[in-house]
């Protein structure tokens, strides 16, 4: 599975576009974005094999930009998928 997700600074937090491609098709998954202090808060989640070329899926979290450490793509069954550098 390959991921990028650009994060914009927002009233709320951050808003985020992710693009995601890879994952075994049918598995839901979950993006979860990980503060630097070790917070977390889900930004998104969608089917995996849905979308012709890769997934492009919006999102938000609670958190500014630069607190954010690293964000976790997770399969519904808890497995992490991949791990990906704020």
């Amino acid at each position: 599975m390959t991921a990028s997700i650009e994060v914009s600074p927002a009233a709320w937090g951050s808003a985020l576009q992710v693009s995601a491609k890879g994952a075994p098709p049918g598995i839901t998954c979950r993006l979860q974005a990980v503060e630097v202090m070790g917070t977390t808060a889900t930004a998104a989640t969608w089917q995996a094999g849905e979308y012709a070329g890769g997934a492009a899926i919006s999102g938000t979290v609670p958190m500014s930009p630069g607190t954010i450490s690293h964000f976790d793509i997770y399969a519904g069954n808890g497995q992490k998928l991949l791990t990906i550098p704020a």
